[in-house]
């Protein structure tokens, strides 16, 4: 029979190892600093540069969750007038899919 002092201390230890884990960043990311938008949960970004496809998925997942006309999904639509000197046939371009993605600020 295990006592009431030794399943609190199971507890206690499972909520300080689940609490020193939960601010780790996840591996090969980087955590970034508050900016001026409301996003009030934590935000990482891979330290490898993004591929046009994953920040299709992104927008995709944004529009899904907030709607097009929300304002977190506008924010995160890149600058068009860097788009066209990149991806001169569109950046939604299949042939563009795997270079960087260009147009989008850390914040």
């Amino acid at each position: 029979m295990i006592t009431f002092r030794k399943k609190f201390g199971v507890v206690l230890f499972l909520l300080l190892s689940f609490s020193a884990t939960a601010q780790k960043a996840p591996p090969g990311t980087v955590k970034l600093k508050p900016s001026k938008t409301e996003i009030k949960h934590a935000t990482y970004i891979d330290d490898l540069p993004i591929t046009v496809l994953a920040w299709l998925e992104f927008l995709y997942w944004t529009e899904r969750t907030y709607g097009k006309e929300a304002e977190e999904y506008k924010t995160m639509l890149p600058d068009s007038v860097i788009c066209v000197q990149a991806y001169p046939n569109g950046w939604k371009n299949p042939n563009y899919r795997n270079f960087p993605m260009v147009g989008v600020t850390y914040e």
